[in-house]
Formats: structure tokens, C-alpha cells, sequence
């Protein structure tokens, strides 16, 4: 075999035995970023992940959580970033230049989330903004909008999934599912 084959079958092992206290965290595989092909055996940190937390406890699928990375992504594309504040105590400097935004990219993500808000309507497209844009749990999403009761927390956690599986079948990752009566 020569490297490029070999390096497909190598999975290296580098998780953590020591962990902070309080850490919520799983096992994930990731690429190796030094070896083309092989793959690296981490601890992954769940805390501040809701998608990554749901798909690891078995909450949401692959196309969920595919789902759920790209709305993640085209929120990121429509924020305008990059500008700071200007610190008066310190000396100007010639050079700096403003980056051009990238247009074609904001535009196709504010294409994307204009028609994921039109599919999931206000209610939902809310939702998905609070636990993926605002990154609040979806308990905290629940309280936020006065469920505070276990059942009216686990609706409102079937209505984010009901959410991300709308967004799915959108953008591709998923198929409809036929009603068996």
C-alpha cells in the first residue's frame, strides 16, 4: 500500500483523559489535518453545542444536523462582520484597508434563510434563530417563551426538531416522508 491508502485506514487516538470539571463532552472522528486521508479520535465539547448535543444523544439525525450546520453557516454569511471599534488611546496607522464583503455569498444566504423563514414560519424560523443563531438551549428557548412545564419543554424541543427536519427536506438532506395510514 502506498501513503495515501494507508493514511485512509489510520484513525489516531487523541482524547483527553484529563477533563475539567463540569465538562459536557463525547467522542467525535475528525479529519487529520497533517495527514491527508487519516483520521484523528477526539474528545469533542457538547456545552455549548445544542446540535452537536442532540445528534450525539441520538435527538436529531445526520440530515438534521447537516441542516442545522448549513442555516448555521448562511447566518453567518448574512452578518456583517469585521469591523471593530476604534480605540482612540492608541496611534493611527496607515495600511489599514476594509475587506470587500463577498456579495454573491451574502446574497445566496439571504436567499437561503428568507425561504427557510418562509417554510417554517414565524414561529419556527424564531426557534431555529434563538438556538442556532442566539445559541440558547432549547430548554432556555422553552422558558424565554413561558413553557416552563417538562411536557410544554419537550414540545417545544419536538417543535425545534420538527424544525430542523423542515430545513432538511429543503436544502436537500432529507426526503419527505409519506404518510402511512
Amino acid at each position: 500500500m502506498h501513503g495515501t491508502q494507508m493514511a485512509k485506514d489510520k484513525i489516531y487516538d487523541r482524547m483527553s483523559a484529563d477533563l475539567p470539571i463540569n465538562s459536557v463532552v463525547a467522542p467525535a472522528v475528525v479529519d487529520d489535518p497533517l495527514e491527508k486521508g487519516a483520521k484523528l479520535k477526539v474528545m469533542r465539547s457538547l456545552r455549548d453545542d445544542t446540535l452537536a448535543y442532540m445528534h450525539t444523544h441520538g435527538q436529531i439525525d445526520d440530515a438534521q444536523l447537516s441542516a442545522g450546520r448549513l442555516w448555521q453557516r448562511h447566518h453567518e454569511d448574512c452578518e456583517i462582520g469585521g469591523a471593530r471599534a476604534i480605540d482612540p488611546t492608541k496611534e493611527a496607522v496607515d495600511g489599514g484597508k476594509f475587506k470587500e464583503p463577498d456579495n454573491s455569498r451574502y446574497s445566496e444566504a439571504f436567499r437561503a434563510l428568507r425561504e427557510a423563514r418562509r417554510v417554517l414560519g414565524i414561529d419556527g424560523y424564531q426557534l431555529i434563530q434563538d438556538v442556532l443563531g442566539s445559541r440558547v438551549t432549547v430548554t432556555e428557548a422553552a422558558i424565554s417563551r413561558g413553557h416552563c412545564s417538562m411536557a410544554d419543554r419537550k414540545y417545544v424541543g419536538r417543535r425545534f426538531r420538527e424544525c430542523l427536519e423542515t430545513l432538511a427536506i429543503l436544502w436537500g438532506y432529507a426526503q419527505r416522508k409519506a404518510n402511512i395510514r
